[in-house]
């Protein structure tokens, strides 16, 4: 059986149990992550969504935004809602 639940850039960690590894995840101070989180909202919340999704991109090096065609395009009101409902 093989399931794997970890993203591929987290260190694995091999245990006593052939096969069977944990996850080494990135520590960060809840403090500087709080302020980062606030920014972000803040960004959003103010519709300036280029920067929020800058700092998003920042904060979690996996996360690519995709630029939707100009028809597609969501409104900062959307991606507020959005960033919010993640945030939440």
């Amino acid at each position: 059986m093989f399931e794997e639940l970890l993203h591929a850039s987290e260190n694995l960690v091999p245990t006593a149990c052939e096969g069977l590894f944990l996850a080494a995840p990135r520590i960060v101070d809840h403090k500087v992550l709080t302020r980062a989180l606030d920014k972000l909202e803040n960004l959003a919340r103010s519709g300036k969504s280029e920067k929020a999704l800058a700092e998003l991109a920042r904060l979690v090096p996996e996360y690519h935004s995709e630029t939707p065609c100009e028809s597609q395009r969501e409104t900062p009101q959307q991606i507020n809602l959005k960033t919010t409902q993640a945030i939440s």
